[in-house]
């Protein structure tokens, strides 16, 4: 607006001079005085002039109102643009807030994933060491079992044994004592049989 106005005044400025040099004298200069003839030209003349300037006036006026409009045309488009800028603002921090939110959620599904993933392999490692232990300890078994059958696979063994839990060797026995030795003679009938699938080749035991 300061621009426009120093353009108006700069405008009033050509214009005065013009009417100045028209009327033959700088500005500052006051014209002779003259006979009444001159002086009703002068008055003419200053008329004239003073036409010119309102006219100038005028259309400075006009550039000023049309300039006046061209900047409020140009204010509401930038307010406008300025709206448009906001709401496009406002969707953008709506999409940033969601994808944030999202964002915090597979933070915290991560974290519980993590956390079963741990939790899992310490139960991994304890069952990986409770089947080492039992690997361990069938070894053993094999081992124990290996030396109970070769006692059992003496020969006459399972003679000696059946002959000592046999009730017929024990005539004096007592009932107690009688059930006793049935249950002995049951289980060392068991535990011969037992060595004997043990120690049978495949294709006897087939037969």
């Amino acid at each position: 607006m300061s621009g426009l106005l120093g353009q108006f005044v700069e405008n009033f400025k050509k214009g005065r001079d013009a009417a100045y040099v028209e009327r033959g004298f700088r500005q500052g200069e006051k014209p002779a005085p003259e006979t009444d003839a001159a002086e009703t030209s002068t008055e003419g003349d200053g008329e004239a002039d003073g036409n010119s300037v309102v006219s100038k006036l005028a259309e400075t006026v006009k550039t000023l109102r049309d300039s006046n409009k061209a900047l409020e045309t140009e204010r509401d488009d930038a307010n406008k643009l300025l709206r448009e800028a906001a709401d496009e603002s406002d969707g953008r921090k709506q999409r940033i807030e969601a994808l944030e939110t999202d964002l915090a959620d597979q933070k915290k599904q991560n974290k519980k994933l993590r956390s079963d993933n741990t939790t899992k392999t310490k139960l991994v490692e304890k069952l990986s060491a409770t089947v080492t232990a039992l690997q361990t300890r069938v070894g053993e078994v094999e081992d124990e079992r290996g030396t109970l059958a070769a006692a059992l696979a003496i020969p006459g063994m399972d003679k000696i044994m059946r002959k000592v839990a046999h009730q017929d060797a024990h005539p004096e026995a007592g009932e107690d004592r009688r059930q006793q030795l049935t249950e002995w003679s049951q289980t060392v009938n068991a535990a011969f049989a037992l060595l004997k699938r043990l120690t049978d080749k495949p294709d006897e035991r087939e037969q």
